[in-house]
């Protein structure tokens, strides 16, 4: 059962995940920063982009086109701008040990929230999962603005955009932290500080090699001593993990 702590969002998991390989995780652990990605070098290929909505035809409804061309328009200007880092609130998903941690030879590292510190892991949001690709304006949307006048709320639509993905993705149970660089717009990432004593375990996968798990232990000693360390185990009810 998760556990929560309190947040700028409402209630986030008392651990979040970063899935990530040996190498990732040793420059991690080296220089104390966490890695915020830009979105549109993501795996998902329909990831902040914007398409047409199927269910008009708006070649008839030249203002409801506008309000798309327009609305395209103003993401594109900004969203080079978003770096994100990517989380989970589950440490055994066997499809991220595969996809994330270098196919169980990476590992996971566990971060718990400083409250007192204003930890930036506040501001993790939960993604939100359904059926349709990246349509971030909806049918209700429209209505309001023919029927009442209404203007689309663009803050509204860039949130969908960020914390909505199609249910394909839905077993990452993903936690984001977005983060907006202005500075390197087109940067493909940037690495961040995070708050050295919310790293509270690492768990070493399956196939981690003997030669990684040295060069994590003697960083974990040298710079975060009080980290708890985990081996993985399969079983017949799939993996679990086991104190180092």
């Amino acid at each position: 059962m998760l556990e929560f702590i309190k947040s700028k969002h409402g209630n986030i998991p008392k651990r979040l995940y970063k899935y990530t390989s040996c190498m990732a995780a040793k420059n991690i652990l080296l220089s104390n920063r966490l890695r915020y990605s830009s979105p549109f070098t993501f795996n998902d290929i329909f990831e902040f982009k914007v398409f047409n909505n199927t269910e008009f035809n708006i070649q008839k409804m030249p203002n409801i086109k506008n309000i798309i061309e327009d609305f395209k328009n103003q993401w594109y200007s900004i969203a080079y701008s978003y770096k994100i880092l990517c989380l989970s609130e589950k440490n055994n998903i066997e499809p991220m040990w595969a996809h994330y941690s270098d196919n169980f030879r990476g590992v996971v590292l566990a971060f718990e929230a400083n409250i007192e510190k204003d930890s930036v892991l506040l501001l993790s949001k939960q993604m939100t999962y359904n059926n349709q690709k990246n349509f971030p304006i909806y049918k209700n949307d429209f209505i309001n603005y023919i029927l009442y006048k209404k203007q689309v709320d663009i803050n509204t639509i860039m949130d969908r955009i960020i914390y909505t993905k199609s249910i394909d993705w839905q077993y990452e149970r993903e936690w984001r932290v977005i983060y907006i660089d202005d500075n390197k717009k087109y940067s493909k990432y940037i690495n961040i500080n995070f708050i050295r004593d919310e790293l509270k375990e690492i768990y070493f996968g399956y196939d981690t090699s003997e030669q990684d798990k040295k060069d994590i232990l003697d960083l974990i000693m040298l710079f975060y001593p009080t980290v708890k360390i985990y081996n993985m185990d399969i079983c017949n009810i799939g993996i679990k993990f086991n104190r180092f």
